[in-house]
């Protein structure tokens, strides 16, 4: 409080300026003592000794409110939480869409598309959001008896993927097939790829049946006599039964097989789970007179 004029002692009568000055981030709330009421400068006739003081208070911040429109498809989230905020503060918004929807940007006291998005408050606002569909796609997946195409993830309920999802493909060839490659909107040679959602889409696989799996059977024919298989054949599927017989020459016989096959049975049955050689020995049959037996009757 500053006194016009500032002596320590006045005639009577005389008039005095009272003048209330506050430091800063307060404000003056009134005069207390020989005096009262608000008015600053105060004007005083001096016809008693007086005791005065002034009243200071801190001045309130400025608030503003902010408004959230809350739209159907997805929901703002402010942090810090509050109906209203001191004048100068930041307020971080969040966007949240519901399912099936995606943020589209701000509308009201804000902007753009940037989520979340710093709000700076320095009048009231209010502030909405908009949110859209995420566009959905088809996968046709062409499959055909020889094999079968996995995908993940599964579509939705509706058959249908959001846009930009990565779905992963595996070929499964059925029993006895392999898979060649794949066509459509897929492509390359290895049985598990992706397709990202980006539109409707329609991928295939092909498959091919597996080539069986072939031996070869060696006769090693003899001088003496020869092997016949049957059925005849330079290689055989896997798990063929051959049957093998060793015809002898005149004047040799049969002794046995080598290679192989063993034992001296004919003919004999091999089964092809392999390459294999088999060999057949003959003998010569035994010489010797001619010796016959009489019985003499009288």
């Amino acid at each position: 409080v500053s006194v016009e004029p500032n002596v320590t002692s006045y005639e009577a009568g005389t008039t005095i300026s009272l003048t209330a000055t506050p430091t800063a981030g307060f404000q003056f709330a009134g005069w207390n003592g020989d005096a009262a009421g608000m008015q600053n400068p105060l004007t005083l006739t001096m016809d008693a000794d007086k005791t005065i003081s002034a009243t200071f208070e801190a001045i309130p911040p400025i608030m503003y409110a902010l408004t959230l429109t809350q739209p159907e498809n997805g929901s703002i989230a402010a942090e810090p939480p509050a109906a209203s905020y001191e004048a100068g503060a930041v307020v971080t918004l969040t966007a949240v869409p519901a399912s099936g929807f995606r943020f589209a940007g701000w509308g009201g006291d804000a902007s753009g598309t940037t989520n979340p998005l710093q709000l700076t408050m320095d009048v009231d606002k209010t502030v909405s959001a908009n949110f859209e569909p995420i566009p959905t796609y088809k996968l046709a997946i062409t499959e055909t008896s020889n094999g079968m195409i996995s995908t993940n993830p599964a579509p939705n309920e509706d058959g249908k993927y959001s846009n930009g999802t990565v779905v992963t493909l595996t070929a499964n060839p059925a029993a006895g097939f392999r898979f060649v490659a794949w066509s459509g909107d897929a492509s390359g040679s290895e049985p598990t790829t992706t397709v990202t959602m980006t539109a409707d889409k329609t991928v295939s696989a092909s498959f091919e049946a597996i080539p069986p799996t072939m031996y070869a059977l060696t006769l090693n024919q003899a001088e003496n006599g020869s092997i016949s298989a049957q059925p005849a054949a330079a290689t055989y599927e896997a798990g063929t039964v051959v049957t093998l017989t060793a015809t002898p020459a005149s004047g040799f016989r049969f002794s046995g097989w080598s290679g192989d096959a063993s034992g001296s049975a004919n003919p004999i049955t091999l089964t092809m789970d392999r390459d294999k050689a088999v060999s057949a020995t003959f003998e010569a049959l035994p010489t010797g007179p001619l010796v016959t037996s009489f019985t003499l009757i009288n």
